[in-house]
């Protein structure tokens, strides 16, 4: 007997077992099956077979048409399994097609409804589909962009940036990146995309999807930003911020130069580190309230450098509040104004000084007045006196006297007023030699002057009262430069020739004939950057009011003003020699000779002598009439003008005062 043995995966349930057994097998094996099961069950059947444990069975016997009938019946009710396994599959697969349909609807709705634009490109990099969003974006329609390519919407260097992330997401999958792309009206989009490529499975890239979103208010801002930060780091003002609670998280490079302090110094620090002290408690305390109150404060600050100098700065405040109105940090904006301040208080000696100089005017006018008298006076009494009088030659000194305090009068009256240039031949040997005088009478006691002026020096074009006003500055600084322990003051004045080296690098005028006027100290002397700045207005190293600051800048003003030059030479402890080089324009001419003295005529004419000084007129009456003249006098310009309308042909001759009150002379004439 051959065992049989049914192995199967169609016919699988109890009924198939039965009829394969039913019909003389030995085994009924369901695929599939262990293989190690299989094996087992059938070297078992073998085994049995040989050991004749398997005996012939005995068919059942059914009729052929029977098994067939069977056979079918169990085939059809597996094809019906099967109809119906196979039309539950297609119900859950056109489900799942269904649903993926949705899915697919609701993500396209979603895409093309998003803010953001999207293109998707093919493998050629031609654009397929794009949402309504880009659209907007660039201007375009739908239509305008099917087909083109991302290199339609750029300028050529923005080409460069997509060829080379085009390239990257080749390989990278991904890519983030900014660019710039051109709308249709021609104005820049700033953009940034996120790029990621869509692939088959055999990961050859088949699309590209692009997220555009548009960045151009951000960086627009980011300019603004950019701009803003540049601005405050050019600025001219003093720029510093702090936190909420004040300290320092910025300063601007004004704030390093004008506080010393380094950005490095500064940063994490309180403002309190520059306080001077020059301020109280509750002027902080106001300042603080104002600001944490959401107020800015305007003020002015004395403050302390990192050397310890003071500076002054007008200051303002501001709170940064952030969109919920909390207050976030502070800016600090300030102006120095040390500089201004300096000036305001030059000007304010300025004006003191020319208020000085008024009421100098004023004085010396009036004291010229008594010195006239003085001298007229005393000129008559020496008329008087026979020639062998033994007070003659006091009266000599009397009238030498009051000519050298006549001159001084003099001097004093062309600094107290407005002086107009009148630039003409002048010698300046004798304008030298009339300042000396009268330096000589005001200098200290210890202080000699040495005058070496030679005798051949040529003529200048110049303005005298601003030659008497250069050395008179300078013999004046001289002075003060050896007021501690006495000195020389040397004074010189020879003719130079400057060629082209000399004039154009050391004097800074042009070649030519010049007059050198040397005045030398045996002070204190200068050190190099004192000199540097002894000609700005205002400079000075002397003590708060013993000076303006503006006798050498005038100095140096006249000068130039006569097309002329300055040099200074000076070493500290050593003293001072300044070189003024003034044009040469001829030269030398003698001195006239003084006349002889002259025997005045005698007169006859009538005068009308008006002046409201009871003392000259009197004297001029007195001189007038002792020289033959018939004098009527009157105090003011009022009874002068009555007298002379009554009497018109009386007078020859009207002598009058030029500054009366009531009646000014010029109006009486």
């Amino acid at each position: 007997h051959i065992p049989f043995v049914f192995y199967t995966a169609t016919y699988t349930d109890e009924k198939d077992e039965e009829l394969a057994l039913k019909i003389g097998a030995d085994r009924f094996i369901r695929k599939p099956v262990d293989p190690e099961e299989f094996i087992k069950i059938i070297q078992g059947v073998i085994g049995d077979a040989k050991k004749g444990r398997v005996k012939a069975k005995r068919p059942i016997l059914i009729e052929e048409k029977e098994i067939f009938g069977l056979y079918s019946e169990r085939l059809v009710k597996k094809l019906e399994k099967k109809m119906l396994d196979l039309e539950r599959k297609i119900t859950e697969h056109e489900q799942a097609k269904e649903a993926l349909g949705e899915s697919d609807k609701r993500y396209r709705t979603l895409l093309k409804t998003i803010s953001e634009g999207w293109w998707l490109l093919n493998s050629e990099y031609k654009i397929i589909e794009v949402n309504q969003a880009i659209c907007n974006m660039l201007g375009y329609s739908e239509k305008d962009m099917l087909g083109k390519t991302p290199f339609d919407f750029v300028d050529d260097e923005n080409r460069k940036i997509f060829i080379e992330q085009t390239s990257k997401i080749a390989t990278t999958h991904h890519r983030s990146y900014e660019i710039i792309l051109k709308k249709k009206d021609g104005e820049d989009l700033y953009a940034h995309f996120n790029a990621s490529t869509i692939r088959n499975e055999s990961e050859d890239m088949q699309d590209s999807f692009a997220l555009i979103t548009d960045i151009t208010e951000r960086k627009q801002a980011e300019k603004e930003r950019d701009r803003l930060a540049v601005a405050i780091e050019q600025a001219a003002e003093s720029v510093f911020i702090t936190d909420k609670d004040g300290i320092i998280q910025y300063v601007n490079p004004t704030f390093e130069r004008l506080t010393g302090y380094s950005f490095t110094d500064a940063i994490g620090q309180n403002p309190r580190i520059w306080k001077s002290g020059k301020h109280d408690a509750l002027f902080y305390k106001e300042l603080w309230d104002t600001i944490t109150r959401g107020d800015a404060w305007h003020g002015r600050f004395i403050n302390k450098k990192k050397d310890g100098s003071f500076y002054e700065a007008d200051a303002t405040i501001s709170p940064v509040s952030d969109k919920s109105g909390k207050i976030t940090s502070f800016v600090s904006i300030e102006h120095d104004v040390t500089h201004e301040l300096e000036l305001e208080k030059h000007f304010i000696q300025v004006q003191k000084m020319e208020a000085i100089g008024t009421l100098a005017g004023g004085i010396a006018h009036d004291f010229n007045n008594i010195l006239t008298a003085i001298l007229g006076y005393a000129e008559m009494v020496r008329m008087k006196l026979p020639e062998d009088s033994n007070i003659l030659s006091d009266m000599d000194q009397i009238l030498k006297s009051g000519i050298r305090a006549k001159g001084l009068v003099q001097q004093i009256l062309a600094f107290s007023r407005d002086h107009k240039l009148e630039q003409r031949p002048l010698q300046l040997k004798y304008i030298v030699k009339e300042t000396l005088k009268l330096l000589g009478s005001t200098l200290p006691a210890d202080i000699e002057i040495k005058e070496d002026i030679a005798k051949d020096v040529g003529i200048i074009n110049a303005d005298p009262t601003q030659m008497q006003q250069v050395i008179m500055n300078l013999c004046t600084n001289a002075s003060h430069a050896m007021q501690e322990e006495g000195g020389i003051l040397s004074v010189s004045l020879i003719n130079v020739e400057l060629d082209d080296i000399v004039a154009a690098h050391y004097i800074d005028t042009d070649p030519g004939s010049y007059l050198r006027l040397t005045v030398s100290d045996t002070g204190i002397g200068m050190t190099s950057e004192i000199i540097e700045h002894i000609f700005e207005p205002y400079f000075t190293t002397k003590e708060k009011g013993v000076g303006t600051g503006m006798g050498l800048s005038i100095v140096h003003g006249i000068v130039k003003n006569h097309n002329g030059g300055i040099t200074v030479y000076s070493e500290s402890g050593k003293g001072s020699t300044f070189h003024v080089y003034l044009p040469r324009i001829g030269e030398t001419e003698e001195q006239p000779k003084a006349r002889e003295k002259e025997t005045p005529s005698v007169g006859h004419e009538r005068i009308l002598l008006v002046d409201d000084e009871p003392v000259l007129a009197e004297l001029g009456k007195q001189m007038l009439e002792r020289f033959g003249y018939e004098v009527e006098v009157r105090m003011s310009g009022i009874d002068g003008l009555e007298m002379f309308r009554a009497q018109p042909d009386r007078f020859d001759l009207v002598i009058t005062d030029m500054t009366m009150p009531k009646m000014m002379g010029d109006k009486l004439a």
